[in-house]
């Protein structure tokens, strides 16, 4: 839904430079340039060079050759013979992803990788399941969170998927063994994720959700909170949106069941 809402709204659209192509995203204070060298992500005052290195199988990767990226309206791709590496931008931020059209050597018994850059200046921690993985600036506060790892093959099958980090790298890996190719495998980075103090299952909380101008204060509407709506505060801490915490829950005085307020 965010690719196509983007995709019609030139707000999202890359714009062409001297080297490459510029996709900017006012609404979650993120930028990326993209050049032949690679995709230089700007966000929360931290900069990350999302540049894949090499793919493969287990430790066996094969180094990838600078290409020069192309764009059509909100996307931007980088064509590697089988593999193509792409960004989409739209109202729900910019998502990166990965689509091997067939493997890229013979199959061994061992996970397919894809190997990418961390920068020199953050310490990276996976979170426990191994699907994302935050970034921590020299003071020990977050930076970005690169996260919500998924993969599936042609016929939508989810592939376990997961990450590793490997001295100035992180590798996703994902099991492949009887999937039908084309793979897609698809990670994104988020500067925080919002959540209620109190929430509960069909609370519909983000139903609605209101972003102020300057980005700094995000109100959630959750519709059917104790089945009469709520809304949640969240206002951006000093050392960024990775350390939020909930600044406020707004009820309504004389609320009634079914008000979705």
């Amino acid at each position: 839904i965010s690719a196509a809402l983007g995709r019609d709204q030139a707000v999202y659209h890359a714009i062409p430079g001297d080297d490459g192509y510029r996709l900017t995203n006012p609404q979650h204070a993120l930028a990326a340039e993209f050049t032949a060298q690679g995709a230089q992500l700007h966000a929360g005052g931290a900069d990350w060079g999302l540049t894949l290195r090499g793919y493969g199988y287990g430790d066996d990767l094969q180094p990838v050759r600078a290409v020069a990226p192309t764009a059509q309206a909100n996307r931007v791709e980088y064509a590697r013979a089988h593999l193509t590496e792409w960004y989409v931008n739209g109202p729900a931020g910019l998502q990166q992803g990965f689509t091997l059209r067939a493997p890229p050597k013979k199959s061994q018994d061992a996970a397919l990788t894809l190997d990418i850059a961390l920068p020199t200046s953050f310490t990276a921690a996976l979170e426990p399941d191994r699907t994302g993985l935050t970034l921590f600036r020299a003071d020990g506060t977050p930076a970005l969170k690169y996260t919500g790892l998924v993969a599936f093959d042609a016929d939508g099958k989810s592939l376990p998927a997961w990450m590793e980090v490997a001295g100035d790298a992180v590798r996703l890996r994902v099991a492949d063994a009887g999937a039908r190719y084309p793979i897609t495998v698809d990670p994104f980075t988020q500067q925080a994720k919002l959540t209620a103090s109190d929430g509960a299952a069909n609370d519909q909380f983000g139903w609605f959700v209101s972003i102020s101008g300057d980005g700094n204060i995000v109100v959630v509407g959750a519709g059917q909170d104790d089945s009469q709506g709520s809304a949640y505060v969240f206002v951006k801490p000093g050392g960024g949106w990775a350390t939020m915490t909930q600044t406020a829950k707004l009820a309504a005085s004389d609320k009634r069941d079914g008000d979705i307020f």
